[in-house]
C-alpha cells in the first residue's frame, strides 16, 4: 500500500502541477491581452493629443494672423486719424486766415466810407 499512496501522491502533486501550468499559461495570457489592451490605449491616446496639438497649432496660427490683421488695422487707423487731424489744422488755419483777410478787409472799407463821407463833407 505505500506504493499505492506514492502513487497517488505522485498523481496528486502531477495533478496541481498541471493546474499551476495551466494557471501560468492563462495568467500569461492575460497579461498579454492586458499589455495589448494597454499599448491600445496608448496609441489612441497618442492620436488623441496628436490631433489636439494639430488643432491648437492652427488655432495659434489664427490667433497670429488675427493679431497681424489687427495691428495692421491699429496702424491704419491712426494713419487716418493723424491725416484729419492734420487736415483740421490747416482748416483751422485758413480759416483763421480767412477771418483776418475778412477783417482786414471790413477794416480797410470801413476807412473807406469814413475817407468818402469826410470827402462828401467838404
Amino acid at each position: 500500500m505505500p506504493v499505492e499512496r506514492v502513487a497517488m501522491q505522485f498523481n496528486a502533486k502531477k495533478a496541481d502541477n498541471d493546474m499551476d501550468m495551466v494557471n501560468m499559461f492563462q495568467s500569461r495570457a492575460n497579461i498579454q491581452k492586458f499589455n495589448t489592451k494597454l499599448k491600445s490605449m496608448v496609441t489612441d491616446l497618442n492620436q488623441t493629443v496628436a490631433g489636439e496639438i494639430d488643432k491648437n497649432n492652427k488655432l495659434n496660427q489664427n490667433i497670429n494672423q488675427l493679431r497681424k490683421a489687427l495691428d495692421m488695422e491699429k496702424k491704419r487707423t491712426m494713419d487716418v486719424d493723424q491725416r484729419l487731424r492734420d487736415e483740421f489744422r490747416e482748416y483751422k488755419k485758413s480759416e483763421n486766415e480767412k477771418i483776418e483777410h475778412h477783417q482786414k478787409v471790413s477794416q480797410r472799407l470801413n476807412e473807406m466810407k469814413m475817407e468818402i463821407g469826410r470827402r462828401l463833407q467838404i
